[in-house]
């Protein structure tokens, strides 16, 4: 399994969240590589490099700076996976590994999102952090089907039917990655965890979180202050 860090090199903050990253990944002995992420306009350049235009069925304005740099980010993941023949472990800067996830590298298909329980399930909002940590400390050995949700709407969702809550921790073989690429190329480009989706491949949760988010982001309003959103850009 090879590991990548996705970052911003030239970011401050974004270079102190990842240190938690990649301590809690020497924790486990887990070897990885730091990639530095695109940035807006030039993610536009890396996809368009690649025959990748956004999906007809995204709006317009979805297409901010930091969605783009993502999209790009990832894009470039899968299209090296794809190639190689072993799996990744994509992890953003906001994530940080608790469990070894190499204990359910065998049993992922195509790809399996690393947190059992993401912090945006709870019904009540303000306590969804809460009860996050505590789902935690929860451990069920395996994996299952990733569950169905609404995270997208629209003429999106019903093009890509269920999708990633988030593609902060996640595990793509190569067989994935082709697919996901080959989902791109017919129906275009959508938001990466909107890519991870039912249409493309079939998708797994781990039924134990492996990676979880940043205890710093404790809710959502620091979640929403820390977006790296930006205004759309023309792609």
């Amino acid at each position: 399994m090879k590991t990548y860090v996705i970052y911003m090199s030239g970011n401050e903050f974004s270079v102190k969240m990842t240190e938690d990253t990649t301590r809690s990944l020497e924790s486990f002995g887990i070897d990885y590589e730091l990639f530095d992420g695109v940035l807006g306009k030039n993610g536009i350049n890396v996809l368009k490099s690649y025959g990748v235009k956004p999906s007809a069925y995204v709006p317009v304005e979805t297409w901010t700076s930091g969605t783009i740099g993502c999209l790009a980010s990832h894009y470039l993941l899968w299209q090296e996976c794809a190639n190689q023949e072993e799996p990744f472990l994509i992890l953003e800067q906001d994530a940080v590994v608790i469990r070894d996830p190499r204990e359910i590298l065998d049993l992922i298909e195509n790809v399996c999102h690393m947190d059992a329980y993401l912090p945006f399930e709870s019904e009540n909002n303000l306590d969804h952090f809460s009860v996050y940590n505590k789902n935690l400390e929860i451990y069920k050995p395996g994996v299952k089907k990733y569950p169905t949700n609404v995270f997208y709407s629209g003429k999106s969702s019903e093009v890509t039917g269920n999708v990633f809550r988030g593609a902060y921790a996640y595990i793509i073989t190569p067989q994935g990655a082709k697919l996901v690429l080959k989902f791109i190329e017919k129906y275009g480009a959508f938001p990466a965890d909107a890519c991870l989706c039912q249409r493309a491949c079939d998708r797994q949760r781990a039924n134990s979180t492996y990676v979880r988010l940043n205890p710093f982001f404790e809710n959502l309003n620091i979640q929403r202050s820390f977006s790296s959103r930006n205004p759309k850009l023309d792609i």
